[in-house]
């Protein structure tokens, strides 16, 4: 099967540090294309002005009952190292509560 790659489309990815699953870690999760603001406005707890260039304070949504703070770095395309419109989540969280 063969697998092609637009690169219009909006990704996300996770990588974590190599710690044990049970370990609380520092997990990024990086989402890049042209949607990558509105993508990260449904996964932040709080209205946050989304400053481009800068770094901000939020909380992520896990579940109705749970958030975790986070830093929030937006860059707007072409500033960025994919070229396109990118958020990075930086979360002092393991990978299972990631996941």
């Amino acid at each position: 099967m063969n697998s092609v790659i637009d690169m219009q489309d909006t990704i996300a990815a996770a990588s974590t540090a190599t710690l044990p699953i049970e370990a609380a870690g520092r997990t990024i999760v990086r989402i890049s294309g042209p949607e990558a603001f509105y993508a990260i406005g449904q996964v932040v707890r709080e209205p946050v002005p989304l400053d481009k260039n800068r770094i901000m304070h939020c909380r992520v949504r896990v579940d109705e009952d749970l958030a975790i703070a986070a830093h929030l770095y937006c860059f707007v395309e072409p500033h960025s190292y994919t070229g396109q419109d990118l958020c990075e989540l930086h979360l002092d969280a393991s990978a299972a509560v990631v996941e």
